[in-house]
């Protein structure tokens, strides 16, 4: 009558012949060898040769080593143990087996090994750490309200903050999901980085304009512009490029104009600059209760001579008083941004030309801003 025996390493059950009872048998699951102990509870309800003896008042014979041979106690030979399904209310059943981690107390709900955050920080919630994770977006708030609090505007945009926030919490979660690294070494990474984040975006509001357009100089698209000077030396402006005199192009009727071109290849397409001067009309300053109808005259030459409409007209004083409008021209896309002054009898024509052509880009600012009457500071 075979008998049910227990691997104490797996815990798995498996029969065996009772004259296996004592000797050292392989498990047929973990290959592991272990001493044949009878279970409680055997597989058939018939009692072992050994109880019948035992209920006969007989003692029972010792067990027959295993396959006729003398097993000694020091080295008993292994035998291998028959698989069997022992009962579900007496025994674990045999295809259960536990993970590193996993719990077989009852009631307990087991542990994944593989999940990277399973015990993180002494049961700290997983949504504590996500939260510090995305502390960085206050950041750009901060910054909104920094100038109403502080009275100073900062020299970068918000783009900066933002930036800022959305690396800084990226990161954070990297931290969080490394499955590498301790608890503890996860909290306080994500607690650095976050420290890190507020103080840069601290730094970056207080920057200096200076600074700023310093590392403009040094890194921007603009690090390769140069001042130009026609040979009179009555103006400078900076240009991407040397520039090529263009002597037929006249770019408003009724004013001739020496111009000058020059183009720059950016992330929209090129974009052209043309800067040009010479006599008023009349070669005589125009007296100040003369302006509104000049600028009429402004108006039409510029109509006339691209084909488009002029529109957004709006008044600029740096660096000297002038106009500024935006000229839709025909051939598709193209929009022209012109700016016009009036110094000491003569007319200065400044214009920036590109598909799509935002008024405010950062090189149409610059070629603008950079342009200076020269006799003006002499």
């Amino acid at each position: 009558m075979a008998v049910v025996v227990r691997c104490p390493g797996c815990r798995g059950a498996s029969q065996v012949g009772p004259e296996a009872l004592g000797l050292l048998v392989v498990c047929p699951r973990c290959s592991d060898p272990f001493l044949a102990v009878e279970e409680a509870t055997p597989v058939a309800p018939s009692p072992s040769p050994a109880a019948k003896s035992l209920a006969r008042g007989t003692p029972p014979r010792p067990p027959a080593p295993a396959r006729g041979r003398p097993v000694e106690p020091a080295a008993r030979r292994r035998g291998w143990a028959e698989p069997v399904a022992p009962p579900p209310d007496t025994a674990q059943p045999a295809s259960r087996q536990l993970r590193p981690g996993q719990s077989d107390a009852p009631g307990q709900a087991p542990a994944d090994s593989h999940d990277p955050l399973a015990g993180h920080a002494g049961g700290l919630p997983i949504s504590v750490l996500i939260g510090l994770a995305l502390l960085p977006f206050a950041i750009p708030l901060l910054w909104l309200i920094g100038p109403h609090v502080l009275g100073q505007q900062p020299a970068l945009s918000l783009a900066a903050p933002a930036s800022l926030a959305l690396s800084a919490s990226v990161l954070c979660l990297a931290v969080v999901y490394t499955v590498d690294w301790s608890p503890a070494t996860r909290v306080k990474g994500v607690l650095m980085l976050v420290g890190l984040a507020y103080f840069a975006g601290l730094s970056l509001f207080f920057l200096k304009k200076d600074m700023v357009d310093r590392a403009k100089e040094m890194f921007g698209p603009e690090r390769d512009w140069q001042y130009f000077s026609p040979q009179d030396k009555t103006y400078r402006v900076k240009l991407p490029e040397s520039p090529t005199q263009v002597p037929l192009e006249q770019p408003m009727l009724g004013w001739k104009l020496t111009c000058y071109k020059s183009s720059h290849k950016g992330l929209t397409g090129v974009v052209v600059f043309v800067v040009g001067a010479g006599l008023d009309k009349d070669a005589k300053p125009v007296p100040q209760e003369d302006d509104a109808k000049w600028l009429d005259d402004v108006k039409k030459a510029l109509c006339a001579s691209t084909g488009g409409g002029a529109d957004n007209w709006r008044p600029v004083k740096h660096p000297h008083p002038g106009w500024e409008c935006g000229i839709h021209l025909p051939n598709g896309n193209m929009i022209r941004t012109v700016r016009v002054y009036r110094v000491a009898g003569k007319i200065y024509y400044l214009a920036a030309e590109g598909q799509d052509l935002d008024p405010d880009d950062d090189l149409t600012r610059l070629f603008f801003d950079s342009f200076l009457v020269t006799p003006l500071k002499q």
